[in-house]
């Protein structure tokens, strides 16, 4: 295993300082994600995902990609122990 350069360190520690500063992370961690700080790699792929959608899109001429994760997306949140507890309570609402 190769040592930790120093030199990244050195580089690195402003630009984490400046970030915490503003409430981000360079990458999240458990303790980040807790804290609710967002990090500045999701940004980035969230971004790289947007362009690579359109670059797809208008590279191949279709929207097939977008109406296939349109109809698969709720299906997903179905399965998420949050929507699952979330239907059990409205089950017992005296409402329904």
């Amino acid at each position: 295993m190769p040592a930790k350069s120093k030199m990244s360190g050195w580089l690195l520690a402003p630009i984490k300082a400046w970030l915490r500063r503003c409430g981000m992370v360079l990458y999240s961690t458990p303790a980040s994600v807790r804290a609710g700080w967002p990090s500045v790699f999701a940004f980035v792929e969230v971004a790289v995902a947007v362009a690579g959608y359109w670059w797809f899109a208008i590279h191949f001429e279709t929207q097939k990609h977008l109406w296939i994760s349109v109809c698969v997306a709720p299906l997903s949140l179905l399965q998420s122990k949050k929507s699952v507890g979330q239907d059990s309570s409205y089950s017992r609402s005296p409402y329904r």
